[in-house]
This record gives structure tokens, sequence and C-alpha cells, in this order.
């Protein structure tokens, strides 16, 4: 177990929560929450006064993603939600188009993606009651220091969740 962590039950998956570099907590996800399993991802999560299915919307439409992911200027794809297996193009805030692809889906709890051939970022969900859900980004332990641009729109996606009136 990490030092200081709180080892918590997320959707399922077990997770050790730790603060890292300068009090920014970070979920870690381990397949197992004891002295022996390898880290896997890292993230941040983020509780949102809304409805999950409506969280989840935000999440799984294609078009809603330049709106919440500081990173995604615009989305092709022929499909318009996530499932396994989707494929498309994203625009990043550079202008540059890559390919990607979704790995993993459990509709309405969470999906995962490759970007360019690479293993980006998990997207995940869990009702915290009626109105309030536990959002967690992650990201591949390769890529730490994305973990900052996670926060950045998990806020954003609050916000959106938090104001949005569309069915």
């Amino acid at each position: 177990m990490i030092d200081g962590a709180i080892p918590i039950d997320l959707a399922g998956e077990v997770f050790a929560r730790a603060k890292i570099e300068g009090g920014v907590p970070l979920w870690i996800r381990r397949s197992q929450c004891d002295a022996g399993t390898a880290v896997r991802h890292l993230g941040n999560s983020i509780e949102v006064n809304a409805a999950t299915d409506e969280v989840w919307r935000l999440l799984a439409e294609l078009d809603q993603w330049p709106k919440w992911g500081p990173t995604v200027a615009g989305v092709e794809s022929e499909a318009t939600t996530v499932a396994t297996g989707v494929t498309g193009r994203v625009k990043t805030i550079e202008g540059l188009w890559l390919p990607f692809e979704i790995t993993e889906v459990a509709a309405g709890r969470l999906w995962t993606w490759k970007v360019a051939g690479i293993p980006a970022t998990g997207h995940r969900v869990a009702a915290l009651g009626d109105a309030k859900t536990l959002v967690e980004f992650t990201v591949p332990i390769a890529a730490m220091p994305y973990a900052l641009v996670l926060k950045g729109g998990l806020r954003r996606l609050k916000g959106l969740a938090e104001t949005d009136d569309s069915p």
C-alpha cells in the first residue's frame, strides 16, 4: 500500500488515493490494493452535482469532447457515441489531427481509448446519490504529467454538467 493512501472501491475497481506533489490529490489505480501490486494508471477525480446519466452523456457523446477536453479542439467519426471499436480522428488544440480508437466501454460507467495507437485516458463515473456523481479521469503512469491536464478537464466537465439543461 502507498504510504498515506486510502483504498477505495470505485465502480468495482480498487484505487488508492494519495497526495502527490504540492498536495494535488491523485487516484492511483491498482489491480489490488496491496504491496505486491504494480501501479497501472493514475488520475484525478471530482464530485459533480448532476445525475450520473447526464455526466455520462457528456463523456460519451463525441461532439461533447471539445467542450470539456482541454486538448481536444474537434472530433470526426462515423459514430456519435463511444462504443468498443469506434474509430475516428481527434483534432488537438495545436491543430494536429490524430487517429483514435475506443478500446473499452462499460456503458454508463467507463470508457478508455488509444490516440495515435498509444493508450490514452480513461473516463469513469460512479453514482454518489440521485444527483451527485464521482467522475474520474486516469492516464497511464508513463504519462504522469498529463494528470494535471485531466484536472482541468474535470473542472470543465463539472461546469458543463452543473449548468447543462439539455435532454
